[in-house]
């Protein structure tokens, strides 16, 4: 015959239960920043591939004379929304409400300049933008601002040193 003997139950004491609560409290104190600073990357991804994507669109769509088909930021705004429904664009300003992302585009004589906002940094947002000369008497130029200022054709298009890359279009 099986027999049953009690056992004694002995609770957790207090200095186990506060050991418990340090790791996790040191835990959360780990991973919590690491989870919003991967939002912020995640929507500076988001920004450059819009841009990449509007770069390709523009870059694509010349006439036969390479030249551009619109002549100011609005009537290439018109031209690139009746060409590609899946951008949002805007004359000027990148605006971003929700998850609706609003490129910004400005025109000056041969020269397209794209504006995506990306994610939040400490002093504002990351702004990113490119310089496209549809002549190539420039070379196309890609440009990340940290600005607590509105992210604007005009402020890509005036970005100098570090604050601009020369060359081929980096996405990481």
């Amino acid at each position: 015959m099986i027999k049953f003997t009690k056992r004694s139950r002995r609770a957790f004491s207090l200095v186990e239960i506060l050991f418990a609560v340090i790791i996790i409290g040191v835990l959360t104190a780990v991973a919590v920043p690491s989870l919003f600073n991967n939002k912020g990357k995640a929507d500076d991804s988001n920004a450059k591939q819009t841009l990449r994507a509007a770069y390709t669109l523009i870059s694509t769509s010349l006439d036969d004379s390479g030249a551009l088909q619109a002549t100011d930021a609005a009537s290439l705004v018109t031209f690139l929304a009746t060409v590609d429904k899946n951008l949002t664009f805007a004359p000027a300003n990148a605006v971003n409400t929700g998850n609706v992302r609003t490129i910004g585009v400005g025109v000056a004589t041969d020269v397209v300049t794209l504006a995506a906002i990306g994610g939040k940094t400490n002093t504002g947002k990351n702004c990113f933008g490119i310089v496209y000369d549809i002549t190539g008497a420039t070379a196309t130029k890609f440009v990340r601002i940290d600005s607590a200022s509105p992210c604007t054709s005009a402020l890509v298009s005036g970005a100098t040193g570090a604050q601009s890359i020369t060359g081929d279009f980096p996405l990481k």
